[in-house]
């Protein structure tokens, strides 16, 4: 069954999406608040908007109102235990107080640096700045622990995964090489302001993607175990396309080569073909089917030394390896995506039936960032 909302327009409109759950989760505390004139009530939305506000993903949410949680709980039994011991000096009050301030502060450059900046910060509300009051400190921990679940719950309205946001920025980066390699293929190359746009594209998806790590692993996605090694391969393809752009044959003779090599234009369409094909998988399913990236250059390199017997010409046979190192990496990073076995009757939806280069760069002015 399709979701109502599918994942692919959360990921693109995420802040608008992002901005629509905070806003909800804020009515619910509100009408909750009203409705039962608990005390101290603000608290509670202000959890919500502190927990919620920074991340929009689901796995960030949870792992920051996990720590948020704990750190209540904490700091709440820390600033409660002074106010259950009768005649508790104030002296000595004032330097448990520092004390655990001071621990947070610590703690907070470290791992979970959320969870000890909530100690602190959960402590001093509780402790209400020294004025020893029992029954506010309670209220004020129930409410931000109330905070706590309504975030979580409304973090999976119109759920924004980072499994999917990752999958989606992957897509788009397939697509950009695939289209980026497709221009040396059919000899029309693109203009500056075209390429500086898609490499531009492609370097900033990638930062993003390695910013969801963290939300991808506490979502337990399949992308989560080589998510690293994906990015640097990505990064290593992108380098390896700049390098076949940017080469230029500096002979006549070998410019020739080149063009009437006609079995090297035919396994350059086919590797755009497996391209296209990699990225139409991973954008509608997430998943691979079994591929086979080979690129034969010993035959071209034979046919090269046969056209120049009398003339050592050195571009075309640094070309031809460039090529054959695109599809290396390109099989090293298909290796590293989740395959799945896609049965006969189940043919993928051609996501783009023909791509030129207006409409594709087109797309790629409203990526997913």
């Amino acid at each position: 069954m399709r979701p109502f909302i599918s994942p692919e327009i959360i990921c693109r409109y995420h802040r608008f999406w992002h901005s629509g759950r905070i806003c909800l989760a804020m009515i619910f505390a509100l009408l909750l608040i009203h409705l039962t004139q608990i005390p101290h009530g603000v608290w509670m939305m202000v959890t919500i908007v502190v927990v919620m506000g920074p991340v929009s993903h689901v796995g960030g949410i949870k792992g920051r109102a996990k720590q948020r949680f704990m750190g209540t709980i904490l700091g709440a039994l820390a600033g409660l235990f002074p106010m259950l011991i009768p005649g508790f000096p104030f002296w000595l009050f004032m330097i448990w107080i520092v004390a655990w301030v001071g621990a947070s502060s610590y703690y907070a450059l470290g791992r979970n640096s959320y969870a000890a900046l909530i100690v602190g910060l959960t402590l001093v509300i509780v402790t209400g700045a020294g004025v020893v009051d029992l029954q506010p400190a309670i209220w004020r921990t129930t409410n931000v622990i109330i905070g706590d679940v309504i975030a979580l719950v409304f973090s999976g309205v119109f759920a924004h995964r980072a499994h999917d946001h990752w999958r989606y920025l992957l897509a788009e980066n397939l697509r950009d090489f695939m289209i980026f390699y497709k221009a040396q293929v059919t000899d029309m190359p693109l203009r500056e302001s075209h390429i500086e746009k898609l490499l531009g594209g492609v370097k900033e998806r990638l930062n993003i993607m390695r910013g969801l790590q963290a939300p991808l692993r506490r979502e337990h996605s399949i992308y989560s175990p080589n998510g690293n090694a994906v990015i640097a391969e990505q990064r290593r393809i992108l380098s390896t396309l700049e390098l076949i752009q940017k080469t230029r044959v500096f002979s006549e003779k070998g410019h020739r080569c080149i063009v009437f090599l006609h079995q090297l234009r035919r396994q350059k369409k086919e590797l755009v073909g497996k391209m296209d094909l990699l990225y139409q998988q991973i954008y509608q399913h997430g998943v691979v089917s079994s591929q086979d990236f080979q690129f034969d250059h010993l035959s071209l390199v034979k046919q090269l030394r046969k056209s120049d017997e009398n003339e050592h010409v050195l571009s075309p046979f640094g070309y031809i390896w460039l090529n054959r190192h695109l599809s290396e990496q390109l099989n090293r990073l298909y290796q590293l995506l989740p395959k799945r076995d896609y049965p006969q009757d189940e043919p993928l939806e051609q996501v783009e039936k023909s791509v030129t280069h207006e409409d594709a760069l087109g797309k790629a002015g409203v990526d997913l960032k």
